[in-house]
């Protein structure tokens, strides 16, 4: 598995024969660096050989050099194509959005092709495991229905990937939108994903994951620390514009803005950051309640997901919101 992530693949459109370099989804001098403490922030830690389930998913130190970064692109494409992000502060200009989502998208494409390349076939699993080769031997029925969504979750990301490379040959960065909040508090989460709007607060389906045929539209979201406070970013093609504005709409319907904000990064998002001392800070009860969302998905039986209307009273400072809008 760690070998297939630094697999040497640049992103970029066009030909590339520049060495490929450590591409980080949030900025490291421009964001990364103001939760950083002695140079380290806490990521997300994948244990795949933890014995108990909910072992799975920790939290661990590391250097921002390492954090939120893939190898996905050449440094040369990696400067040319971030430093509107990179090179300057974060403005939440159309094309800062876009690129900020662009780099959420190439990192899903990145990782859902490692796992691609990491999948075993049967008869590779039988062998692993040194039973006859003579056999014909079948995934069981939830494995092949995983291994189905699987590759329909890569078709995904590549039909993604596509039309985001589409927009930037032609600039148009304003085919995407966004929803923008400003906080003035000091910063402590930086993340970059992408999700597919599914629920609503009040338990209603946004989208039908069951039919294939269709194509599910996804939700960029990213925190970025900044001098000023904290900027939330949530993005999406306007032409994939419904499950996205509802679940925003919903997100924002809440006097408590600052507990959905961090209960959907910590839960949905496992690209994030955080201050270390604003981590170790929480009560133990908070870090517990998070720590059980987030293993939902460690068991391929379990049907919650993180939902708001299961969000717990996670005890945390509400930030100092001054500013949402559309653009």
């Amino acid at each position: 598995m760690r070998k297939l992530h630094r697999r040497p693949v640049c992103l970029a459109q066009g030909k590339c024969e520049g060495a490929i370099g450590r591409s980080h989804t949030i900025s490291k001098s421009e964001s990364l660096s103001l939760i950083a403490e002695e140079d380290h922030v806490f990521v997300r830690q994948v244990n795949l050989f933890a014995n108990l389930e909910n072992e799975v998913l920790g939290i661990k130190r590391t250097g921002i050099n390492e954090a939120l970064a893939f190898p996905g692109f050449c440094n040369q494409h990696d400067n040319e194509l971030f430093k509107s992000l990179d090179r300057s502060p974060f403005m939440a200009t159309p094309e800062q959005l876009f690129m900020q989502a662009y780099r959420c998208a190439c990192r899903e494409y990145y990782f859902k092709a490692c796992q691609i390349e990491g999948t075993l076939d049967p008869v590779q699993i039988a062998e692993l495991h040194g039973l006859p080769k003579d056999r014909d031997y079948k995934l069981s029925p939830e494995l092949a229905i995983m291994k189905t969504s699987m590759y329909q979750g890569m078709a995904d990301a590549v039909a993604c990937k596509e039309n985001f490379d589409i927009r930037i040959t032609h600039s148009e960065y304003r085919r995407l939108q966004s929803y923008v909040i400003h906080s003035r508090s000091s910063p402590v989460i930086a993340c970059a994903g992408a999700f597919f709007p599914d629920y609503l607060s009040n338990g209603k389906l946004l989208q039908d994951f069951s039919d294939f045929d269709l194509r599910l539209q996804s939700l960029f979201v990213s925190v970025i620390p900044d001098h000023s406070g904290t900027f939330v970013v949530l993005s999406f093609f306007d032409d994939e514009a419904k499950a996205p504005t509802c679940f925003i709409e919903d997100l924002i319907a809440t006097k408590t803005l600052t507990t959905r904000l961090v209960w959907m990064c910590l839960t949905r998002l496992e690209n994030l950051a955080l201050k270390p001392s604003w981590w170790s800070k929480l009560p133990d009860e908070t870090r517990d309640r998070i720590s059980q969302a987030l293993h939902y998905n460690a068991n391929i039986r379990d049907n919650r997901l993180p939902t708001f209307d299961r969000m717990p009273d996670l005890k945390i400072d509400e930030w100092d919101i001054r500013h949402q809008f559309w653009i």
